[in-house]
Formats: C-alpha cells, sequence, structure tokens
C-alpha cells in the first residue's frame, strides 16, 4: 500500500520553489495552466524516483490501476505543499512530524512477536517519540488558531467600520447602479 507519509517526506524535501508550486489535484482549464500542472507533477515524480524508487514505482502503478486514487493522492499533495509554503518553519516541522509518524509506525510493526521485555522497551521508545509528535501537532494547532484569531479580529473590525459607514455605503452603491454618482452624466 502506498504510505503517504514517504511522499510528502520527499515533498517536504523539495525545494521550496518546487513546494511553492505543488503538483495540482486536477489540472486548470487553460493550455498554458495544463502544461505547469503537467510540468510541476513530473518534476515532483522526477524528485520522487531520484529520491525514493520503491515509492515513486508505487505511485506510478497507481496512476496506471487507480487514476482516481492517484489524483487523490496528488491532490493531498497539493494542499501540504500550499499549507507548507504559507507558513516559515512549516515544512521543515511537518517533515519531522511525519518522519516521527513513520517511525512510530515502523516500531510498532511485529508487535506480536515481541516478548513482554522487548515490548515494554519498545513501547517506551514509542511513547517518547508520540510525545514529541503530540508537543509539535499541539504546536500546529496554536499557529493555526492564531492565525484563525486573527483573521476574526479584522474581519470584526471590518464590520464595525462598514456599520459605522452604512448609510453612505448603501447610498454609494445605489448611486453607482442608477448612475447618479458618475461624474459627467
Amino acid at each position: 500500500m502506498l504510505r503517504i507519509p514517504t511522499l510528502l517526506i520527499t515533498l517536504c524535501s523539495f525545494t521550496p520553489v518546487a513546494a511553492a508550486q505543488p503538483p495540482h489535484p486536477s489540472p486548470p482549464h487553460h493550455d498554458v495552466d495544463v502544461d505547469q500542472h503537467h510540468h510541476r507533477q513530473e518534476r515532483f515524480l522526477q524528485v520522487l524516483r531520484e529520491r525514493d524508487p520503491e515509492r515513486h514505482q508505487e505511485l506510478m502503478h497507481l496512476r496506471e490501476s487507480d487514476p482516481d486514487a492517484f489524483r487523490a493522492v496528488m491532490g493531498r499533495l497539493a494542499r501540504y505543499a500550499q499549507a507548507m509554503s504559507s507558513r516559515p518553519g512549516s515544512a521543515e516541522r511537518l517533515q519531522v512530524m511525519l518522519e516521527l509518524d513513520y517511525r512510530i509506525h515502523e516500531l510498532a510493526l511485529g508487535w506480536d512477536e515481541l516478548s513482554r521485555s522487548e515490548r515494554s522497551a519498545r513501547r517506551a521508545e514509542m511513547r517518547e517519540l508520540t510525545e514529541q509528535l503530540f508537543e509539535l501537532r499541539q504546536a500546529q494547532r496554536r499557529e493555526r488558531l492564531a492565525e484563525m484569531s486573527t483573521r476574526l479580529e479584522q474581519l470584526s473590525a471590518e464590520i464595525e467600520e462598514r456599520e459605522r459607514g452604512r448609510d453612505e455605503i448603501i447610498d454609494h452603491f445605489l448611486d453607482d447602479l442608477v448612475g447618479e454618482g458618475l461624474p459627467g452624466l
């Protein structure tokens, strides 16, 4: 099964320019945009082939066997890349988070074959990694909350400003609509 975290780690290690121009989930409608979309997608696949040939092969198999799933994967990658390019340090944090997540899941493999003492030691290691992952996710949520709070404050101020200028806004709209506010008419 194709592991999205591995693909995202590859995407995280992509250059900032590439992260700012992620592969899009579906091609845009204009010919130039289609060419740009195709170029970004192929560039990502090329980097993936160089850095993780096994994951590249899995993705190519998915592209052939289930185009809808392939587009969904590429769409998720595009959304993550967009989020990474919009916040300073987020690409690095996301990469660490994905690596932690991957390592935790890796440690869980073969759990049933471990002795009681091996399980105890493995669980302690998994807990330490999970605590690190939890803190990173909490920091990410706090950052998003701060961004939302700022945006809410801006919207609230905008609403208050529009309320103060309510009559002027309404009159201006009506003047423009009927042509009375235009000079020279």
